[in-house]
């Protein structure tokens, strides 16, 4: 056991060293707070001072304003103060001290080096400490050191980082008032103009520039024709590449980038002549930005026949452009949209001439722009070349495959879409979903159902998920083919995904199938129910419904879904929703229902009777044997009652007109007289001769009308359009 002496000296020892240590921490603390921070001393002769020795501390920064651009140069006369004086600098708020960089080293009294004083100066400036940076310029200033235009750059580059463009554009003008600034100074406070949106002031610096004999770099007359290109301004962008010329450099493909987007619809011949031949200049190969702005730029002035001369242009003087594969894609594309095959043949062999190797995306605008343009049969046997290549196969895939399915399903060649599709699994090309619902898609088109199955287990095994666009076709298919209760099925086998949910596009499939099979019942049940899964309906809904109640002798339920859905959703009936209750009305023999729609029709403000509602009315009218009710719809027609030629007047189909002015001619005096005041009132407010349409006959109506009266159709269109 200890003695109790042997304990008391324990105590009072680590008493003592407690007492140390509180000292010791209370010590740290308190160097933390009142010093510099620790870790992050500045050397002696060198510590951190205030923005402004000479008192001008928290005077407010003039901002710079586009005022600024009438005054002469930016750089100062010889009475501004002194270099390396920073005037009316901009006070950033508090920053935590930078991190601690060589030269900084703590207690050292000897004079930082200027690689060191550079360095301090641009880490200051990149943790926004613009008073440390301005510190360490004057003190490296005081100690006589030489000031070369890297250090001045550094503080110039510290204002920019603080935000302060005031303080960079004073001690700039203060530097090259003195002579120091070189071209990094320059470049630096023009980039710093042109982000702001300084353009005249960067002008400006840029001709002191050249007055100067300080070059301007590649860059800064890229960033100024940039902002002269976005303002439009097409004058001053030449006269800049002038510029450039005159400083010894050259427009290369960057410079060619940005002059095409000057180039919108409208713009001249020579204009685009102009840029094509400055791309020309750059010489080598085409760089893709490049081609791919010359391109857009064509296509947005719709002027792809110009750049065919142009480049046919420079071929003839030996200046080709030197084309990549990606380029040549860029270009069958375009010529593809523009729908000039021949060029796009044309463009293919001279990529295999000049030996350049097609890529999987060369190869898909290949393919694109053939089924674009109908060449499908084209598109295929290319295919067929190209896998037969062994080199070439590489670039066959599931997109290429695809653009030539969704070709033949819009031929509606069923058979040759599942040729493409067993070629697909015979060389193990991957079917995506889009390649599926294209398939399925052909085969509800053209009533092929039966092959569906097939495809759906293709779907199952290779682990493809249909999504809402399959099970829309697959509906649209069955009720296409009249199998309602089998589109239903596919409905509610959807609803167990949990994942997908119907949208209107296939409730009105739905609907449709049963206004083919007269379901009105089963319609009644799914237009319920689109309640229940938040589907709003649509015009497109009611044209449907009122169809099928129509049909169905049920007119008042018709009229009665129209107004309750309409006005529970909010919208207003459109003509098609109009003409399809005109439609039922006459179904239902009720002509004096059909002409309180036609008026109805006339008081809506935000909906006007077409072609289409008139001449249903009017053959409704003739129908009935009403030749009087046919007068006033066709004086409505054609505003007879308004004298005013700019009146909405869409007139009706040009046969209905000549059987009207038939049957009025050989009807009673009465209706004799009227025939002819109508046809003199045709003529004289809307310009259409009655007598120069097709004779109306009897037989017309039966099995010859259709055709007969299609083109008196297109003859009163043109009429009515031009009116």
């Amino acid at each position: 056991m200890f003695s109790n002496s042997a304990i008391a000296f324990v105590i009072e020892t680590f008493g003592d060293l407690w007492l140390e240590l509180m000292l010791f921490t209370v010590a740290v603390l308190c160097y933390a707070v009142f010093g510099d921070g620790i870790g992050s001393v500045v050397p002696l002769g060198f510590a951190s001072s205030n923005i402004n020795d000479e008192g001008r501390e928290g005077t407010s920064t003039p901002h710079l304003t586009r005022a600024a651009a009438s005054t002469p140069p930016l750089t100062r006369p010889a009475a501004e103060p002194h270099l390396g004086e920073t005037s009316q600098i901009k006070q950033p708020p508090k920053q935590r001290a930078a991190p601690k960089v060589e030269g900084e080293k703590n207690g050292s009294s000897q004079p930082m080096s200027m690689q060191a004083a550079i360095n301090t100066i641009r880490v200051k400036g990149q943790a926004k400490d613009l008073r440390g940076a301005i510190g360490v310029f004057k003190k490296l200033k005081a100690s006589g050191a030489p000031l070369n235009a890297q250090v001045h750059n550094c503080l110039i580059d510290a204002y920019l980082q603080c935000e302060d463009l005031s303080g960079a554009l004073a001690h700039f003008q203060d530097v090259a008032h003195c002579g120091i600034a070189d071209s990094v100074s320059y470049n630096t406070i023009l980039n710093a103009l042109l982000k702001k949106g300084y353009t005249e002031q960067a002008q400006q610096l840029l001709r002191e520039m050249a007055a100067r004999g300080v070059p301007a770099s590649r860059v800064t007359f890229h960033e100024l024709l940039h902002a002269k290109v976005v303002a439009g301004d097409a004058k001053s962008s030449w006269k800049l590449i002038d510029a450039m010329r005159a400083a010894d450099l050259n427009p290369d493909s960057v410079t060619c980038s940005i002059l095409v987007k000057i180039l919108q619809r409208g713009a001249s011949a020579s204009s685009i002549e102009r840029v094509m031949k400055l791309v020309a200049e750059v010489g080598g190969p085409v760089d893709e930005v490049l081609l791919s702005s010359v391109v857009e730029a064509c296509v947005r002035m719709k002027r792809l026949d110009l750049l065919s001369e142009v480049m046919h242009h420079f071929e003839r003087e030996g200046h080709a452009l030197q084309l990549t594969s990606p380029s040549y894609g860029s270009l069958i594309k375009a010529y593809g949209q523009a729908r000039d095959v021949d060029r796009v043949w044309g463009l293919w062999r001279e990529m295999g001439e000049r030996g350049i190797k097609a890529t999987s995306v060369t190869m898909g605008c290949m393919v694109a722009a053939l089924v674009t343009n109908g060449c499908v049969e084209d598109a295929w046997d290319l295919i067929q070349l190209v896998q037969e290549n062994e080199t070439m196969q590489p670039t066959l895939n599931t997109i290429i495959y695809s653009t030539v399915l969704k070709g033949f399903s819009q031929l509606r060649q069923v058979d040759r879409v599942f040729v493409v599709y067993a070629e697909m699994s015979k060389f193990n090309i991957a079917c995506n979903v889009i390649s599926y619902n294209t398939m399925i898609d052909d085969c509800a088109r053209c009533g092929a159902m039966d092959r569906v199955p097939k495809l759906l287990e293709d779907m199952r095994v290779t682990n493809i998920e249909a999504d809402l666009v399959t099970y829309s076709i697959l509906v649209k298919g069955y009720s296409l083919a009249g199998e309602i209760n089998h589109a239903f099925k596919i409905l509610e086998e959807m609803k167990t995904t949990k994942q997908l949910k119907p949208d209107e596009i296939m409730c009105n499939s739905l609907l449709e199938g049963c206004a083919r099979e007269h379901r009105v019942d089963l319609a009644l049940n799914l237009l319920d129910q689109m309640k229940t899964f938040g589907i709003a309906p649509s015009n497109c809904t009611l044209s449907i419904m009122v169809k099928l109640l129509g049909r169905s002798q049920r007119l008042d339920e018709a009229f009665k879904v129209v107004s309750e859905l309409s006005i529970h959703h909010g919208f207003r009936p459109n003509i098609q929703v109009y003409t399809c209750l005109i439609q039922a009305c006459l179904h239902n023999r009720r002509l004096d229902k059909a002409m309180e729609v036609k008026a109805t029709l006339d008081a809506e403000p935000s909906c006007h009777p077409d072609e289409k509602a008139c001449s249903v009315l009017l053959k409704g009218c003739l129908d009935a044997g009403s030749l009087q009710q046919a007068l006033k719809v066709v004086h409505s027609a054609y505003a007879l009652q308004n004298a005013d030629k700019k009146a909405h007047a869409p007139g009706v189909e040009g046969h209905l007109l000549s059987e009207l002015c038939t049957r009025l001619s050989s009807g009673t005096t009465a209706q004799q007289d009227a025939g002819k005041s109508l046809a003199a009132d045709l003529k004289l407010h809307r310009g259409v001769d009655v007598a120069s349409l097709p004779k109306y006959q009897k037989s017309v109506a039966g099995k010859g009308g259709p055709r007969a009266g299609g083109k008196a159709t297109m003859s009163c269109s043109r009429v009515s359009r031009r009116v």
